[in-house]
């Protein structure tokens, strides 16, 4: 990959994009989680690639997490629901977009990126382990509460 020499000199602001899926069930109670390798939970999702579209990576993204074929991805909204910051793998700061989607949930099969998947009521993102990429529980709660149109 090129990069852009300029940003060598820029050693306070570079964040890596990471592509987040939410996935909720038909009764928009519960949302999908990962629990990643490293032992904490994560939304399903991952680093978007250098010049990629972020439909594109994240489509790219659930086939590889979740083992799921392109055809099992029924849609990606093209609209950030919202945004979380924090620190990623060797503390580099990672922006987290996420965007609604619509998956073939049947079709998830074990793969080598996840240990394990998880429909979870919201509360929950208080109580697990998550990705400190992820950033602050409470803040993500309540981003998720207004996703999901519960009253905050």
């Amino acid at each position: 990959m090129n990069v852009d020499p300029r940003l060598k000199t820029i050693d306070d602001c570079i964040y890596r994009i990471s592509i987040k899926a939410l996935i909720v069930n038909p009764t928009k109670t519960k949302v999908l989680v990962c629990k990643e390798i490293e032992g904490w939970w994560n939304f399903p999702g991952g680093g978007l690639d250098y010049g990629e579209m972020p439909e594109i990576g994240l489509k790219r993204e659930l086939t590889e997490e979740l083992n799921i074929s392109n055809k099992d991805i029924l849609h990606i909204d093209k609209k950030i629901q919202f945004t979380a910051f924090g620190l990623g793998k060797s503390k580099v700061p990672k922006a987290n977009l996420f965007y609604a989607s619509r998956i073939n949930s049947s079709a998830i099969r074990s793969s080598e990126e996840i240990s394990g998947v998880a429909w979870i009521k919201p509360e929950k993102i208080l109580s697990i382990t998550l990705s400190p990429s992820l950033g602050d529980p409470k803040t993500l709660h309540q981003n998720l509460l207004k996703y999901l149109g519960v009253w905050v």
